[in-house]
């Protein structure tokens, strides 16, 4: 039986990055680990260091730390919309409680790629005290799509993005056949004023969003991938923010 902690980094990328001050999580679906240390450790690594009361063996203590840290990264990704990447191992310290003095533990490098033009967002000690209870929680009906919002946000690519992301509001909001218009209907009782584009294939209006993912499966005259790549670009905040009102709907 071991005791100790292990640490996992996650690289954030992207143009937005976080800054906070070290706080502290417990989780109580794992009654062995006594707490995990969030800290934000450079302009773009954010460290979780999981630290256990007694934990069987290493591999353990690897797994499960590594479910801590995806958690944070998924909450994180979500509630900032930063692209995390996937948490790598890092740091290891741990003592066998059976042998006394008898400690064993591993170190790992990972290397940080900086990228000019990034946005800080400053997270205060009074937000850390709404951000803990939501990284704490057990959400298991919308873990999946956390975890589907932070790959996203991680892409390159506008039209990859908007695409993915569209593909959520359709699984969430468009009803067992994952239609377009319930999706267009959930964003506009959202958003009155979303700017609306009249179809003349389903003669009706759509939203923007809607009409811009058409624009890639659908010759649309008056478009071309610029006009398209430019207007998802300028759209994709917003549709994150409804993706991200569409997962808190999740019963």
């Amino acid at each position: 039986m071991l005791t100790g902690s292990q640490e996992y980094t996650i690289e954030v990328t992207g143009d937005r990055i976080l800054n906070f001050p070290t706080f502290e999580i417990v989780q109580p679906s794992f009654p062995d680990v006594e707490k995990a240390e969030i800290v934000s450790s450079g302009e773009r690594r954010v460290t979780v260091k999981v630290h256990f009361r007694q934990v069987l063996t290493l591999e353990d203590a690897c797994s499960v730390s590594r479910l801590i840290a995806a958690q944070v990264a998924d909450r994180l990704a979500y509630e900032y919309r930063i692209g995390a990447a996937d948490p790598m191992r890092g740091q290891s310290h741990f003592q066998d409680l059976s042998v006394s003095g008898k400690s064993q533990g591993t170190v790992s490098h990972s290397i940080s790629a900086f990228i000019a033009g990034h946005e800080v967002h400053t997270i205060t000690a009074a937000d850390i005290t709404r951000l803990r209870p939501f990284i704490q929680s057990d959400e298991p009906n919308r873990d999946v799509y956390f975890s589907q919002l932070r790959w996203i946000l991680g892409q390159d690519d506008p039209v990859a993005k908007f695409m993915h992301l569209y593909k959520i509001l359709l699984s969430l909001e468009g009803g067992t056949r994952h239609n377009q218009k319930p999706v267009d209907d959930f964003i506009v009782a959202r958003d009155a004023s979303v700017q609306m584009v009249y179809n003349t294939f389903t003669k009706r209006n759509e939203t923007c969003f809607t009409r811009l993912r058409n624009e890639v499966g659908h010759e649309i005259a008056g478009t071309t991938p610029a006009t398209t790549r430019n207007g998802m670009e300028q759209h994709l905040v917003q549709l994150i923010e409804h993706v991200k009102a569409a997962i808190a709907n999740i019963p």
